[in-house]
């Protein structure tokens, strides 16, 4: 049996694929299988998927009707022989050492989850997440902490190493988009020691027809239903994270009205008005929540006297949109 199996969902990404596998067959760790769950993608990417399989014995090809990506990486759950698991993204890709530093890391820690840093790739322009050369070495709810900042360690599921009994009684949700955000807290609940290095080893590409790069969806309302149900965990679980949970919680409100802001398309009324009026009624705990700094605040404010000052606003400030939300 190998020790890993590395999961690859795959879907539309014919330029990007074989960079992405070329990148996990170049690993310094060698025992580890590869499973690329081709989920009904219309073009050639199933065919290049057969010609892996043909040419390496550890690689294998699942063929699936198209369910997304969450349901192609719960095939991949359950068709895994690997003692641990890995996700990797088709249109991205890895460091040569990027499942040595993972293994290394899981084992010498006697963890239960291990991860990297993340570089952002937008075009030849590349963005570090967080400085490197930082190891941390936690239980559960300082990395369930490390997560809410969003600094160290983010909610991506990709850049980690998780043991796969973690994963018995945890699947993607199929169907919702922010799919990490509704398990990443727990599973980091589950583990006893988490173990980091910020040192990047996973390339995180951006693409302008990225589902995260996208005008506002209706679906996109996926991450308030993911956040809120962190924030209700985590208050019973962790009480000394409530804060920090609130704050990213109501955060994803702001993340969907400002990804509204930055649409192109203006069929979004109904659910901007529901917003809007959560916001409003949840004012007073958005100014007292500490992890929102001022700035925000300031701008919060413009949101009770009018929605076009607070829009023209946050255009006029360019506010980020985060692919780790």
């Amino acid at each position: 049996m190998p020790e890993i199996t590395v999961i690859v969902p795959v879907y539309k990404v014919e330029p990007y694929l074989e960079t992405c596998v070329n990148s996990i067959l170049a690993q310094t760790f060698t025992d580890y299988e590869i499973l690329l769950i081709d989920d009904g993608s219309p073009d050639s990417c199933g065919e290049i998927c057969d010609a892996f399989e043909k040419k390496y014995p550890f690689i294998k090809a699942v063929h699936c009707e198209n369910g997304g990506l969450s349901a192609a990486r719960n095939v991949g759950i359950t068709q895994a022989k690997g003692r641990y698991l890995s996700f990797i993204d088709s249109d991205d890709f890895i460091a040569p050492d990027m499942l040595e530093t993972l293994y290394r890391l899981i084992t010498d820690n006697q963890a239960d989850i291990s991860a990297c840093g993340i570089m952002d790739c937008f075009g030849e322009r590349k963005t570090l997440r967080c400085p490197a050369g930082q190891t941390i070495i936690c239980d559960a709810e300082k990395g369930i902490r490390i997560i809410l900042a969003g600094e160290k360690l983010s909610v991506n599921a990709v850049n980690k190493l998780y043991k796969k009994s973690l994963f018995d009684n945890i699947r993607f949700p199929v169907g919702k988009t922010s799919e990490d955000a509704f398990v990443m807290i727990k599973l980091f609940g589950l583990a006893a020691t988490v173990a980091i290095t910020t040192d990047p080893k996973y390339f995180y590409i951006h693409r302008e027809d990225s589902i995260t790069t996208k005008d506002y969806r209706p679906s996109d309302l996926a991450v308030i239903e993911a956040y809120e149900q962190n924030f209700q965990y985590i208050r019973k679980a962790y009480p000394s994270l409530e804060q920090q949970a609130e704050f990213r919680w109501l955060w994803s409100y702001w993340y969907i009205l400002e990804k509204m802001v930055f649409s192109t398309k203006m069929e979004y009324d109904g659910d901007r008005k529901k917003i809007i009026l959560f916001l409003r009624k949840k004012m007073g705990r958005v100014l007292r929540n500490p992890y929102f700094s001022k700035k925000r605040r300031l701008v919060a404010l413009t949101l009770m006297i009018n929605w076009n000052l607070y829009r023209r606003i946050t255009l006029k400030q360019k506010s980020y949109r985060r692919k780790n939300i």
